[in-house]
């Protein structure tokens, strides 16, 4: 049974974002218009450069200055993808389809892992999840060029899977890749789902000058994905390692060369020995938010964990697992990221303390003290004509930006006899000062009627959103809402 306990400690943190979403709801059930800054980007039946007839927005990036990169396919089957670039001018350009020169040999029938530098430049892999398929596109000034494959000629050397890939202004790009090590890579079946074994390196740099990152720890027989990265404003890269021993678990890439900044079995006073971590994000300062595992009694068993800031060699624990949250307590936590004012942006599940997960509570911590901006469970989105209160009852893709603002999607309904019935969904935004609601389903505009809210796609530091919507008996579209 689906069940909500609204616990007073909740209450009173979240006082005036209820009254927010009083005021918000003033009007009953009457939802609120599409904004009108709402920009229809692309849609169903559109014509591309190239010739491609959209069926479905696949996924979509944006820069700083409203540069958008998007995935479309056309019908049939197979589907196939083609890249296209939007101009803040709103021209489209062809950055890569079926009839490429650089496409010749690929189905272009798998084209995803799509990203896009502030700056503009981007990012994006075609051939699906499969080992020594996959070719990675680099696109800068206009030009598009292949940034590593597994086909001939493979590159960088021996290529034969994508890990991570990631980025940064300016166009740097690091990724991590698969090839041989002391043993083949491995593809096991044997569940159902391909689980790719192979030793891993990564490099940094441009198209044609990529150099290797020598990394502490051997890297034989690991997931593609087993190394975490992300970069920060200024270049910074942030790298998290799987570990054993005494090896470091998170470092910093700077020059091309490692620094460990935290390393596995250090015993801390105040929390007890590491014994994992998962960096979550890196500020433009260098700070680094980090989840962290803990044995507290010694017998090297995982029994706490904790969401850390890491600060110029030191760590300020920012929440932890048992902490009371109303008449319940955490019972798993996430860092999300950390914006340039060094606000930290986290989630708690809270529920008994014998369950593992429970609602999801989004909160922020700046300088020691903590605000929640929503939680599920949370109530006053309106109600029925039968008296039900609308209520959030999933949060769901939540995106930050470096100033400060935190957006998600949430599912809004009610509980009835124990189960949840959607009545809607909002893409909200909380800049600080409490929940705005951005937009909601059934909202009309020009291009139609918002009949779903699918993906919260990008949102970048001026606080532009970019969003995959349904249109009401249209199919899927790109709108983008300017701040």
């Amino acid at each position: 049974m689906l069940k909500f306990d609204f616990h007073p400690t909740l209450r009173r943190i979240v006082l005036p974002l209820l009254a927010l979403a009083l005021a918000a709801c003033k009007g009953g059930n009457e939802a609120p218009k599409a904004p009108e800054s709402l920009q229809l980007l692309m849609r169903r039946g559109d014509t591309m450069p190239g010739g491609l007839v959209v069926n479905s927005v696949e996924s979509a990036r944006m820069a700083a200055d409203g540069t958008v990169i998007v995935i479309a396919s056309r019908a049939g089957t197979p589907s196939v993808n083609g890249v296209y670039l939007r101009r803040p001018s709103g021209e489209y350009e062809l950055i890569l389809d079926e009839n490429s020169p650089l496409a010749q040999g690929l189905t272009m029938t798998t084209v995803g892992q799509l990203l896009m530098a502030p700056t503009g430049e981007a990012v994006f892999k075609e051939g699906g999840n499969s080992i020594d398929r996959e070719t990675v596109f680099y696109y800068a000034n206009g030009e598009v060029t292949r940034l590593a494959g597994a086909s001939a000629p493979k590159e960088p050397a021996g290529f034969r899977k994508l890990g991570e890939l990631r980025i940064a202004g300016g166009g740097l790009v690091a990724f991590t890749y698969g090839l041989d090590g002391e043993e083949p890579c491995t593809v096991d079946r044997s569940t159902g789902t391909e689980r790719i074994e192979c030793k891993l390196l990564l490099v940094q740099g441009f198209p044609g000058s990529l150099g290797t990152v020598s990394l502490p720890n051997t890297l034989e027989s690991q997931r593609p994905t087993a190394v975490g990265l992300e970069f920060n404003a200024v270049g910074d890269l942030m790298v998290g390692l799987p570990a054993s021993g005494r090896n470091p678990l998170v470092g910093i890439v700077r020059n091309g060369v490692f620094s460990s900044i935290l390393e596995r079995q250090v015993e801390f006073a105040e929390f007890g020995k590491l014994l994992s971590a998962t960096p979550r994000a890196i500020a433009t300062n260098g700070d680094v938010l980090i989840d962290a595992a803990f044995d507290t009694d010694g017998d090297n068993v995982r029994d706490d964990e904790r969401i850390l800031l890491a600060q110029n060699g030191f760590f300020t624990s920012i929440t932890e697992l048992g902490e009371r949250a109303g008449t319940k307590v955490i019972v798993d936590v996430r860092g999300l990221a950390i914006d340039d004012q060094g606000r930290v942006t986290y989630q708690i599940n809270f529920n008994d303390p014998d369950q593992s997960t429970g609602p999801i509570s989004l909160r922020q911590w700046h300088n020691g003290a903590v605000r929640e901006i929503a939680f599920e469970g949370q109530c006053c989105f309106g109600e029925d004509d039968e008296g039900n209160d609308y209520r959030i009852l999933e949060i769901q893709s939540v995106r930050t930006n470096r100033a400060g603002d935190v957006v998600f999607i949430a599912r809004i309904g009610f509980i009835d006899d124990g189960t949840a019935k959607t009545v809607e969904r909002r893409l909200m935004r909380d800049a600080g000062n409490g929940l705005e609601t951005v937009l909601v389903t059934g909202s009309e505009f020009s291009g139609g009627i918002i009949g779903g809210i699918e993906t919260l796609s990008d949102i970048n530091d001026r606080g532009d959103l970019l969003v995959i919507v349904e249109l009401r008996g249209a199919g899927r579209a790109l709108v983008l809402i300017p701040r």
